[in-house]
């Protein structure tokens, strides 16, 4: 059995080098860090520089993401940031996700806003982490409708949820903690023509800065038109959505 240091280390994620000895095992570099996808160099059309195949993102959101405009781009980002840390020690934010699909849409939108990011695998979970070192602004200053709706567009990617079962009852619904930032999505998503529920708590007892909408059923299909998904699973669960009725 190796020493408890060399336990240590692989469950830390440090890979092994087999054939040497317990010192000499351990190159000292995070398997996380030397993954294929952390070294992925991604371009604005979602092609890997190194490979040129096309990462594995729909071509409905390559083609949306591709011909964005600047501003809607920087909408999205912040609406997408709802679910962002800030890493204080090396001031960058850090995006956690399961799908690596939605984090490879992120870095190819922030590489058209101009700022680096990569991604690596957090630990030996199924978790993977974007992070980068974009600035925005906390507070969004949205001129236009096409701004407002690519806002609610990351606010939903990130923080909100549709059923994935084929036969559960459908709904679309957005979450938050914060209050007043929530009910700003829902003006703009009533700005947009589209209706919604009240902005509820649905357990005091369980968590109360927990804070809902769900968004018509009469407009559910408005919402799916004008805000979409650049998600990948949440974008195939709605048009899916659409193309049933």
């Amino acid at each position: 059995m190796p020493p408890r240091w060399a336990r240590f280390l692989t469950t830390m994620g440090f890979s092994r080098v087999e054939g040497r000895s317990n010192r000499a095992a351990f190159n000292f570099l995070p398997s996380c860090w030397t993954s294929p996808l952390n070294r992925m160099r991604v371009n604005r059309w979602g092609m890997d520089m190194d490979s040129g195949q096309v990462v594995a993102i729909p071509h409905s959101i390559r083609a949306e993401v591709s011909v964005a405009n600047p501003r809607e781009v920087r909408a999205y980002l912040l609406g997408a940031t709802r679910d962002a840390t800030f890493n204080r020690l090396h001031r960058t934010l850090r995006f956690a996700q399961s799908d690596t699909r939605w984090l490879l849409v992120l870095k190819i939108l922030l590489l058209r806003f101009g700022s680096r990011s990569w991604i690596y695998r957090e630990g030996r979970r199924n978790v993977w982490v974007l992070e980068t070192t974009c600035r925005l602004p906390r507070d969004p200053q949205l001129a236009t409708l096409g701004e407002k709706a690519a806002f609610v567009r990351g606010y939903f990617d990130s923080e909100g949820g549709v059923p994935r079962r084929p036969g559960s009852r459908f709904y679309i619904q957005l979450v938050q903690k914060d209050h007043l930032d929530l009910s700003k999505v829902r003006h703009f998503l009533e700005e947009l023509g589209i209706g919604c529920g009240t902005l509820h708590n649905p357990s005091r007892r369980v968590d109360p800065a927990y804070w809902r909408i769900y968004v018509l059923t009469a407009s559910q299909q408005d919402f799916i038109r004008i805000v979409g998904s650049w998600h990948p699973m949440k974008h195939a669960l709605l048009e899916a959505r659409l193309a049933s009725e």
